[in-house]
């Protein structure tokens, strides 16, 4: 069970302990959720009640659509973040690993153009 699914399990107001989907009726009763069969789909309910309640399932989500995202999101966690400048990429977190791998790089490329100098 992938983190939709499960989000879908917990949260759904439509989705009982069946399987099934309350608002995809069928001939014979219930139908089982989109997001539990092999064919996939869209559910219009899920997409503006439930996903929107994880920001990083939700973006994930989206982008598998190919949908473009409104908003700020972090690069690297997908989370939502306040942006204090236009240039903000990352949130917190993410932005302080992003910065110590850059300074390690040039880190490296200096040693290197040193190393090379010296020969």
């Amino acid at each position: 069970m992938n983190d939709l699914q499960r989000l879908i399990k917990n949260k759904c107001a439509t989705y009982d302990d069946k399987g099934n989907c309350h608002l995809e009726t069928g001939a014979n009763g219930d139908r089982t959720c989109v997001y539990f069969r092999e064919d996939g789909g869209r559910c219009s309910y899920a997409e503006q009640s439930v996903i929107p309640n994880d920001a990083k399932i939700e973006s994930l989500y989206l982008a598998e659509r190919g949908v473009k995202m409104s908003g700020n999101f972090c690069e690297a966690c997908l989370q939502p973040i306040e942006r204090k400048s236009n240039r903000q990429r990352f949130c917190k977190k993410c932005g302080e690993l992003a910065e110590k791998e850059n300074r390690r790089q040039r880190d490296r490329e200096y040693k290197e153009r040193k190393r090379r100098f010296k020969d």
